[in-house]
């Protein structure tokens, strides 16, 4: 007999927006569930400077807050469709995406 003293209370899910990231984000919903543990799904901003300064986009500001808000709607949609199924918190946070991954 076996007994499992591993327990997950949490289990980190940074996403991006990617077919790879929904595909990890499927297993973690899984273990979430088997565990009985909250789901918090991160995702880490990024911008890059030099592209904030080319013509074609809105100036900076402006294109860091339309990403932003695109931002937060993927993660508010992916928080709803998890909610009904498990303990699910969502963060969305703004720095360079491993060390922002780390430090959560």
């Amino acid at each position: 007999m076996c007994l499992n003293r591993f327990t997950m209370k949490r289990i980190l899910v940074p996403l991006d927006g990617s077919s790879t990231a929904e595909q990890a984000l499927k297993l973690a919903l899984e273990e979430a569930r088997l565990h009985e543990a909250e789901l918090i799904v991160l995702h880490a901003m990024s911008f890059p400077r030099d592209l904030m300064w080319l013509d074609h986009l809105p100036r900076p500001g402006e294109w860091a807050e339309l990403a932003r808000t695109e931002a937060q709607d993927y993660m508010d949609r992916v928080r709803s469709r998890l909610s009904a199924q498990v303990p699910t918190r969502a963060r969305l946070e703004s720095g360079p995406p491993a060390r922002t991954i780390d430090a959560v």
